[in-house]
């Protein structure tokens, strides 16, 4: 295996989990959306909610998938890196 070929092959791997970690966080996590119900003056309280912007479920999935990419990703860096280095042995 060409060792520069093969080590921009790792760290392409390496930027493909960094980047869907990112995006996971942002959009599971980050991105949030709220509302407000006001009550009528002397009739309750108002209250507020906040959650994901893309909403519970798909957050869900968004987190599910992201973490599954982040995974398979690291897992192809170690297994190239790991040729890379008996093939320079």
């Amino acid at each position: 295996m060409n060792t520069s070929g093969g080590m921009s092959r790792v760290v392409g791997w390496i930027s493909v989990a960094v980047l869907a970690a990112l995006v996971t966080v942002f959009f599971a996590f980050v991105l949030q959306g709220g509302s407000c119900l006001d009550a009528a003056p002397g009739q309750g309280e108002s209250s507020c909610t906040t959650g994901p912007a893309i909403g519970a479920t798909a957050a869900l999935v968004v987190g599910v998938v992201g973490s599954f990419v982040v995974i398979l990703a690291a897992a192809r860096a170690v297994v190239l890196g790991r040729r890379l280095r008996r093939a320079a042995a």
